[in-house]
């Protein structure tokens, strides 16, 4: 689930892919079995996020897992404030959803899933020098 047509996707050696782009390029197949349903750093950028949730739900088999994470967003702020100066702050213009670990279970749980496992991690993108952070889930639908 993403942008594109699942260039930046996961390769999953040995598995069949099928990309749910919010761009339109849909090839959610009907009556497939998926197993796991994969998101990173995507729902921030859509206006009805839980809509779109619900959408893959209903194409996607009960059973399936997901695994969905937006940035932390809270993190970034933070972070920005010990680190930078005051005017050289950064603001993510092309997201306009900004979630915390509790916004982030109740978009998750409106959208008909299952929450297992909800928490977050730190990371650095080493070529741009830049500490992030993100949340993640695993559900079931």
């Amino acid at each position: 689930m993403g942008g594109g047509k699942g260039e930046n996707s996961p390769n999953f050696e040995g598995s069949d892919v099928y990309i749910y782009d919010i761009g339109g390029y849909q090839s959610l197949p009907i009556n497939t079995k998926i197993d796991l349903v994969y998101s990173r750093a995507t729902l921030e950028h859509l206006s009805y996020p839980v809509k779109v949730l619900e959408t893959v739900r209903t194409a996607v088999p009960n059973g399936a897992f997901y695994y969905i994470d937006v940035p932390y967003e809270n993190f970034m702020v933070k972070l920005v404030a010990q680190e930078c100066h005051p005017h050289d702050k950064v603001i993510w213009t092309e997201h306009i959803n900004f979630f915390s670990l509790k916004s982030f279970r109740m978009t998750l749980e409106r959208a008909g899933l299952t929450v297992l496992e909800l928490g977050t991690y730190k990371f650095t993108v080493e070529s741009e020098r830049e500490n992030s952070a993100h949340i993640y889930s695993v559900c079931v639908g």
